[in-house]
Formats: C-alpha cells, sequence, structure tokens
C-alpha cells in the first residue's frame, strides 16, 4: 500500500510518496527494455541485411519503411494516451503524483492549485506527438516517392524494354 510521509520544513510539513520496490523493478525494466529495443533497431540493417535482385531490395526497403512507420505511430498514440490518462487522475486528485499511485522512487506530493495548467502542458505535449507523427508520415511519403522514382531509373520496367525493342 502507499506510503505518505510528512517531514517539518519550517513552518509547514511536505508530504512524500514512499517509493515500492516492485514499481521500480518494473521501472528498470521498462528501461532495459526501451535501450536493448534503441540498440537492436540502430544494429537492424547489419543484422538483417537487404539481399536479392534490385527490385526485391527496393521492395523490402519500401515494406521496411512501412513497418517502422506503423511502429512509430503506435508508440506515439500509447504515449498519448498515457499523458492523458496521467492528466485526468492528476486533475482529479489535484496533486502529482495522482493519489494511489506507486512510484519508483520517493517523490515529493505536489499539490496542483490551478488544473487549467496541467491542460494547457497536456495540449501541448499532445500537440508536439501529433506534430511527431505527422512529420513522420510526411518523410515517409517523400522517402517512397524518392524510392520509386530511384526504382524507374535503375530498374528498366518491362513497358521500357518492350518500347525499345
Amino acid at each position: 500500500m502507499l506510503e505518505y510521509k510528512h517531514e517539518k520544513v519550517g513552518d509547514h510539513s511536505i508530504r512524500f510518496v514512499e517509493s515500492s520496490p516492485r514499481v521500480r523493478n518494473w521501472f528498470w525494466f521498462v528501461v532495459l527494455i526501451w535501450i536493448s529495443s534503441v540498440v537492436f533497431l540502430d544494429e537492424f540493417d547489419k543484422l538483417f541485411p537487404i539481399s536479392g535482385t534490385v527490385q526485391e531490395q527496393i521492395e523490402t526497403l519500401v515494406n521496411r519503411s512501412k513497418y517502422a512507420l506503423i511502429l512509430q505511430i503506435a508508440i506515439y498514440a500509447v504515449l498519448s494516451i498515457l499523458v492523458l490518462i496521467l492528466t485526468l487522475k492528476v486533475v482529479r486528485t489535484r496533486q502529482w503524483p495522482p493519489a494511489r499511485m506507486q512510484v519508483p522512487f520517493r517523490m515529493r506530493v505536489q499539490e496542483i492549485h490551478r488544473p487549467i495548467i496541467v491542460w494547457i502542458v497536456t495540449t501541448l505535449i499532445l500537440i508536439i506527438l501529433s506534430i511527431n507523427v505527422g512529420l513522420s508520415i510526411y518523410n515517409w511519403r517523400l522517402r517512397n516517392q524518392f524510392i520509386e522514382e530511384t526504382a524507374r531509373l535503375v530498374v528498366p520496367s518491362t513497358s521500357n524494354k518492350a518500347h525499345n525493342q
């Protein structure tokens, strides 16, 4: 169960939420998974090189970029949902961390006096995440156009071969 500690500082008391060993273990597990996935995705092309004919390589490249985009959008969607859930809990309980939320490390409880500021910050975070999704889709589209133009120049199509004969 959550344990609140009070410490006397000057004329007033400060509340702290004590850490939970179980949540700390989960925190370090998530950090380890995050770092491992970054290292794995950075080395992905070296571990799984693209092989085959030029046309097969181009198709593989297009598919990999499509899967990367889907993964990126999923991550941003999960982060957006997490931000909204935490915001609702913070505004409801008017404190950070929200009531009954276990934390991996000892944390001072901050009282929220103006929930509108929390909503403004949440809106800014969601706008930033949305801009990142939009930029990712735009970059993916430009990359695919570039790959298609390169494929037309590198791999002669069958209609060009028939036309040249």
